[in-house]
């Protein structure tokens, strides 16, 4: 099973037409089901954390590159270590689990 936690902030909001705009938390958090369609829940598990909440203090090596403007929003983690971040990253992502669920199957079991 691959693990993904997607940082965002409810903070940021995009533009997705005349009538209004989506915080990037509202973004992801609509993004998450499509890749469990995807890619199913057995072989993953996907979670949205706002940068703002205690939740994000678990991963202070992300919040800080973000601080520190090093890393844009929003960024993926897997295992403690960040995979993708910026504008691209919910673009890049399928294609990121698709790979990994493909080494995931060719590991021998033990």
């Amino acid at each position: 099973m691959i693990d993904i936690v997607i940082m965002g902030s409810r903070k940021i909001r995009h533009r997705t037409g005349c009538c209004g705009s989506r915080s990037q938390e509202e973004i992801v958090i609509g993004f998450i089901p499509t890749l469990y369609r995807t890619f199913g829940q057995r072989n993953l598990r996907c979670r949205y954390v706002d940068i703002d909440d205690a939740k994000a203090q678990e991963y202070p090596h992300a919040v800080e590159a973000v601080r520190s403007k090093k890393m844009g929003l929003p960024l993926a983690i897997r295992d403690q270590e960040v995979i993708l971040h910026g504008q691209g990253t919910l673009y890049m992502l399928p294609d990121y689990i698709r790979e990994a669920l493909r080494n995931e199957a060719q590991k021998p079991a033990s």
